[in-house]
C-alpha cells in the first residue's frame, strides 16, 4: 500500500513537471524564434526487492518483488522544426529557412539562436534585441553602420553596395544535445557551416509552439494531477481504517 502512495505522488509530480513545460512553451508563443520543448514521460525504473537475513546474508528465496511504482520525467527535449515566415519589412530583420542558427555573443560566450529580430547599435554592429553582438563568419562582430542594409540568402551582407562581411551560419549532428539558457539563445559544442540553409530579409520566424496544442495539454495534465490526487487520497482513507481497525485488537 506504502507503493501505491508513492507511485501516486510521483505521478502528481511528474504532471506537475510537464504542466511547467507546457505554461513556458504558452509564454513563449509569441517569442520570436522560440522552440517549443516536451517532456518525457516514462516509468520508474525496475528495481527487485530482496529479503536481507541476519547478517546482511541475502535470503536464499529471491526476488520478493520490485520496487517499481509511478513515473517520472525522463527528459526534457526541445521541438526544432521550422517556425511560420512573417513578413516585417525591416532591412535588420532576418529569418532562417532550414536547419541552423545565427551566431552571437554575449561577453566572452559564443550562443546560437534562430531569433532574428536584430538592429544597429550605437557603434554601427549588428545586434540583438538584447544587445548581443552577431558574428560574422570570421567570428568578429559585423559592422553594417549605415544606409541601405542588403543580406543575401547566402547570409552575406552589403551597405550601400559595399560588402561588410557574411552572417555566420551554423548547424550541428546533433541539435538535440544543445542546452537552452534563456531568451531564445542554445549553448553547445560541434557547430560546423551551415548547408541548405537560406537566409530571408524582412522577415522573422515566428515561435512553433502550438498554442491550442498546449491548452490541450494543459487539461491533460490538470486531469491526470487529479486523478493520482483522489488515489493518493483513497489509499490514504485505506491505510487510516487499517490502523485504526488494527489498534483496536
Amino acid at each position: 500500500m506504502l507503493r501505491g502512495l508513492y507511485a501516486s505522488y510521483a505521478g502528481m509530480r511528474a504532471m506537475l513537471m510537464r504542466q511547467d513545460v507546457t505554461a513556458s512553451n504558452l509564454a513563449n508563443a509569441n517569442s520570436v524564434g522560440y522552440k517549443q520543448d516536451f517532456a518525457v514521460i516514462q516509468a520508474y525504473p525496475r528495481r527487485e526487492l530482496t529479503r536481507v537475513e541476519g547478517g546482511g546474508r541475502t535470503s536464499e528465496l529471491g526476488t520478493v518483488g520490485d520496487g517499481r511504482g509511478g513515473s517520472l520525467v525522463g527528459s526534457v527535449r526541445t521541438d526544432f522544426t521550422q517556425g511560420a515566415l512573417k513578413e516585417t519589412g525591416l532591412a535588420t530583420d532576418l529569418a532562417l529557412e532550414g536547419e541552423g542558427f545565427f551566431a552571437v555573443r554575449r561577453g566572452n560566450e559564443t550562443y546560437y539562436t534562430r531569433a532574428g529580430n536584430f538592429g544597429v547599435d550605437g557603434e554601427g554592429r549588428l545586434v540583438t534585441a538584447r544587445g548581443d553582438l552577431v558574428l560574422g563568419e570570421d567570428g568578429n562582430p559585423l559592422l553594417v553602420g549605415g544606409n541601405g542594409i542588403e543580406v543575401g540568402q547566402d547570409g552575406t551582407i552589403t551597405v550601400g553596395g559595399e560588402a561588410r562581411g557574411r552572417l555566420m551560419l551554423v548547424a550541428f549532428d546533433d541539435a538535440a544535445a544543445l542546452e537552452k539558457v534563456g531568451e531564445g539563445l542554445f549553448s553547445g559544442e560541434g557547430a560546423r557551416p551551415a548547408e541548405g540553409l537560406a537566409v530571408r530579409q524582412g522577415y522573422l520566424e515566428a515561435s512553433n509552439v502550438d498554442a491550442v496544442e498546449q491548452m490541450v495539454s494543459m487539461i491533460e495534465c490538470f486531469r491526470a494531477y487529479e486523478s493520482s490526487q483522489r488515489m493518493l487520497q483513497a489509499q490514504d482513507r485505506t491505510l487510516q481504517k487499517l490502523i485504526d481497525q488494527v489498534g483496536k485488537v
